[in-house]
């Protein structure tokens, strides 16, 4: 996909939780939405953002199939040039494993990917945005 120069991207951002957006909190780390919205900030000259945040942030071992249906249905209905999926990393493999199949049509001609008309990118960290030597922050 390209863009006209000057032209704004529109991106559809689902934060589930997971270390990218932890927070040090008086017991340790907590998953915070607050990190996560600021980050995108600092790119809202070029991008606008719309954030699904789930409520409550999920941690990302205890990720079901049942979320990835909510997911699914929520790709499915957002307008924009592209998905950007905030997730820990314990289960992004299988959330990067189901997506393609949930979002797939298959109709007489055979198997379409619908949804993939646009791209979809699925990212984690192993350290939260804030610090020096995170592995998450965006590069546009």
């Amino acid at each position: 996909m390209t863009f006209a120069t000057g032209s704004r991207r529109n991106i559809a951002v689902l934060y589930m939780g997971g270390t990218i957006g932890m927070q040090a909190g008086e017991h340790g780390l907590r998953p915070s939405k607050e990190s996560v919205l600021e980050a995108l900030a600092a790119y809202q000259q070029d991008i606008d953002w719309h954030v699904q945040v789930c409520e409550p942030l999920i941690d990302s071992s205890l990720v079901a199939p049942h979320h990835w249906l909510a997911w699914q249905q929520w790709i499915e209905a957002q307008q924009c040039d592209g998905v950007l999926i905030l997730h820990g990393t314990d289960t992004l493999d299988a959330t990067a494993a189901a997506l393609p199949f949930l979002l797939s049509r298959f109709s007489a001609e055979g198997f379409a990917l619908a949804a993939l008309s646009r791209p979809i990118i699925l990212t984690g960290s192993q350290l939260p945005l804030w610090q020096q030597a995170a592995d998450g922050q965006l590069v546009l």
